[in-house]
């Protein structure tokens, strides 16, 4: 399969003169402006250039490659991946959410790493367990089995 790179000069050209029709109205505003007229003026203008501006519509192929889509795949649809392994079904960044997830039709699942005080890994994404546990402190002052006592479902409203 062949990777057609699309060179980024067009999309760039025209957030350049986006940028720079914007940057001159205000500057117009800041120092020419004199009544109300003239900015309703130099705003229609805005529009007018700004409704020229055309950005090159995406290749079909690149648009399926950052979906993570290819023509040579059966599946239709994009990975799924569920942020902390969902977090409504079931307490977020535990396996029981990942299962959750899994079964929902989720391709993966993104979670978050901390360290506890002995250097071993739990997921947690906050500094402290305060939020999702019925513990409170910074999760680098605990020990790992401090942290297995504590329970990730106190808050969940399920």
């Amino acid at each position: 399969m062949a990777t057609n790179i699309i060179p980024p000069c067009g999309v760039t050209y025209a957030c350049i003169q986006v940028w720079l029709v914007t940057f001159c109205f205000f500057i117009f505003q800041y120092f020419l402006m004199g009544s109300f007229y003239l900015s309703v003026t130099a705003l229609l203008l805005l529009i007018i250039v700004l409704y020229y501006v055309v950005i090159p519509p995406v290749e079909s192929q690149t648009v399926l490659e950052v979906l993570g889509l290819s023509t040579d795949r059966d599946d239709k649809y994009p990975p799924v991946y569920a942020h902390r392994g969902g977090g409504y079904d079931a307490p977020e960044n535990t396996l029981a959410a990942f299962r959750k997830a899994k079964d929902n039709g989720a391709t993966g699942v993104e979670f978050d790493i901390s360290f506890t005080k002995d250097g071993i890994a739990v997921l947690l994404n906050d500094e402290t367990v305060d939020r999702t546990t019925n513990g409170s402190g910074y999760i680098g002052n605990m020990t790992f089995h401090e942290v297995r006592e504590l329970d990730a479902s106190k808050y969940h409203p399920h």
